[in-house]
């Protein structure tokens, strides 16, 4: 074989070889665009949707939640800064009552079972939303960490992302930011003005039956 032919079988067999490469590299894009799901990573990504079932049997949907802001967390009942972020979450819990939703969802639904979940729910006074992650949702959200706590807004977007224990006092600031009424104020402010409105209609009738000549009170 003389040196041309030779050049040129090489010349056609590394052309085959690009094209089968740039072949395989398309296949691979287009299949995780197919494939891959929607992920969150970043504060500013539209959280992710997702359905689990809640260790009592009830099937819920995260965009349900649309229009309120939730407070996702990912655990597991062995993990030391889980178990000590509890009480942080009972206090922001207490702060802004059924204004605000928090779901717990444990990573580890093996170890994690329903009955196991029950009894630490029961153990820590846990009284909000406990899932075991039986879709994924772990890989959806790209959890790395234990505990890792996102704060989605009223438009499903994530405004908070935090992957250590997370405090009271960070947390409800990030709510107040997001316009979140504290519960006491939710409730106080329309009593306030139910019991104005009572007392000027009650005011108005006692001044008509003053001009009338006499006093009645209903």
């Amino acid at each position: 074989m003389s040196y041309d032919m030779a050049f040129k079988k090489v010349s056609e067999l590394r052309s085959k070889n690009a094209q089968l490469l740039i072949a395989v590299s398309i296949l691979l894009i287009l299949t995780t665009l197919v494939v891959s799901p929607v992920s969150a990573q970043n504060v500013g990504d539209l959280a992710p949707d997702f359905t689990l079932t809640d260790i009592d049997g009830n099937k819920f949907t995260l965009s349900s939640y649309r229009g309120g802001v939730v407070l996702l967390e990912f655990f597991a009942t062995w993990c030391p800064g889980c178990v000590r972020e509890v009480s942080e979450l009972k206090v922001v819990q207490e702060k802004f009552g059924e204004g605000l939703v928090i779901i717990s969802i444990s990573v580890d639904p093996d170890k994690d079972t329903v009955e196991v979940l029950k009894q630490f729910r029961a153990k820590y006074g846990i009284t909000w939303i406990i899932a075991r992650d039986k879709a994924g949702v772990t890989n959806l959200y790209k959890v790395s960490g234990l505990p890792t706590l996102f704060i989605i807004d009223q438009e499903g977007i994530i405004r908070f992302k935090h992957t250590v224990l997370t405090y009271a006092s960070d947390i409800v600031s990030e709510l107040e930011q997001l316009g979140l009424p504290e519960f006491a104020a939710a409730i106080v402010f329309p009593l306030f003005m139910i019991a104005t409105l009572a007392a000027a209609f009650l005011g108005r009738k006692m001044w008509l039956a003053k001009r009338k000549g006499f006093l009645i009170v209903k």
